[in-house]
């Protein structure tokens, strides 16, 4: 069984690199550049990976132990570069000062892993963030500028087989980019929940060390499925704008650490514009689907299980209908989360299909928020389409809390 398995996921992988324009037969006859570095040993690795990055070609890493040192975060920049490790997953972990500049020139803020070419794919690595190692004082003290394990910018990449787990605030896994396929991710355990006040002499600090575990910004004409998603602590998922994403097949579990929401569809600063209207993406999902995701939570440890709102966390004018479309979401669950499925805060949007049940709790992380309903509807406007069963409560900026 096992060997049919990995017959039909190699038989898969090629066949998307095909879809999105990786050369993949032209990828294996690429000259293969083998990082003079070792895997097993604490020495720093990082200039030995990034001189193969550099030649953009095939780079080929392996497993070990500890694994592949970080001490400066990897930069893959050129278009059709492969780094990928053939027998097991390869772990980079990050070195306890990645990011750490005492004159705080860049703050801090470095992924371990950032790509921002065309055509190229990252596969069978894990990233470790080690945020227990790591001073979140150096890297989670601006809110909205905190790092990723790994963020991939750019056109038709791969991404797949990859697990981020332990960054130290900001995101598992950061995205943008257009036509890009990312599949068989498991982010988790990344951030500090609620009850981790670390550093309480700087309490500036204990807003910010929360991380999702996917966080993507824009997607234009992307595929996002078989995800895995477990006790991060800010949003699990979220996508920001974009057209035509497609996102499914999506496992989100809470156990041991509190969270904000579990999916979530709403409004960010993409950066990108749609060429027909001239404004931005932010908050535009025309054309994109979300299906098949799964929520489950233990009591009090999740806030919202599923939602299309920006106002559990946007700062703007509190009665701002911020997304311009939601798009599609059908078929999904929520079960165990405080609030099952909100809905607030889009002009446009189809919702259906949805399952709410089991919402139970009375805590959430930063207030003292009390309601605990299965299916929540609000500030929406007359083109949405709404399941029916909802509870009619508004969520407003700065106060997350349905009234």
């Amino acid at each position: 069984m096992q060997s049919n398995y990995r017959t039909f996921v190699g038989a898969l992988c090629c066949a998307l690199l095909v879809l999105v324009s990786v050369p993949s037969a032209n990828a294996q006859e690429r000259p293969l550049c083998l990082p003079h570095a070792n895997p097993n040993d604490w020495i720093p690795d990082s200039f030995a990976i990034q001189a193969c990055l550099n030649t953009g070609n095939r780079v080929i890493v392996y497993p070990g132990k500890p694994g592949y040192i970080l001490d400066r975060g990897l930069k893959l920049l050129i278009d059709y570069t492969v780094i990928e490790s053939l027998e097991g997953k390869a772990t980079f972990i990050a070195d306890v000062n990645l990011g750490y500049d005492p004159l705080w020139v860049n703050h801090g803020r470095e992924q371990m892993m950032y790509a921002n070419a065309s055509y190229y794919a990252i596969a069978n690595i894990i990233l470790d963030g080690r945020r227990y190692d790591r001073d979140p004082r150096l890297h989670c003290w601006e809110g909205s500028r905190r790092p990723a394990n790994i963020e991939t910018h750019g056109v038709g990449y791969i991404a797949h087989d990859i697990d981020s787990i332990n960054a130290p605030c900001g995101s598992g896994f950061g995205v943008f980019g257009e036509r890009f396929h990312i599949y068989n991710i498991l982010s988790a355990y990344n951030g500090f929940d609620a009850e981790e006040r670390v550093y309480p002499f700087y309490p500036y600090v204990n807003n910010f060390p929360l991380a999702d575990g996917m966080t993507v910004v824009y997607c234009n004409g992307g595929k996002i499925y078989n995800i895995t998603l477990i006790d991060n602590t800010d949003f699990d998922l979220l996508v920001g704008g974009g057209p035509n994403c497609e996102i499914r097949d999506v496992t989100i579990t809470h156990v041991n650490k509190w969270a904000i929401g579990g999916f979530n569809v709403g409004y960010m600063d993409t950066g990108h514009y749609n060429p027909k209207t001239g404004k931005k993406w932010d908050g535009d999902h025309t054309g994109s689907k979300f299906s098949n995701i799964h929520v489950t939570s233990r009591l009090n440890m999740l806030g919202y299980g599923l939602s299309v709102s920006s106002h559990t966390f946007y700062h703007g004018n509190p009665d701002d209908v911020t997304i311009i479309d939601a798009g599609t979401f059908e078929d999904s669950s929520s079960d165990g989360a405080q609030v099952g499925l909100l809905f607030d805060g889009a002009y446009k949007g189809v919702v259906r299909n949805i399952r709410a049940q089991n919402s139970r709790g009375n805590y959430h992380g930063y207030n003292e928020c009390r309601v605990s309903l299965n299916y929540i509807a609000g500030h929406f406007g007359k083109e949405v389409e709404l399941q029916g069963g909802f509870t009619p409560m508004t969520i407003h900026v700065g106060d997350p809390c349905p009234k």
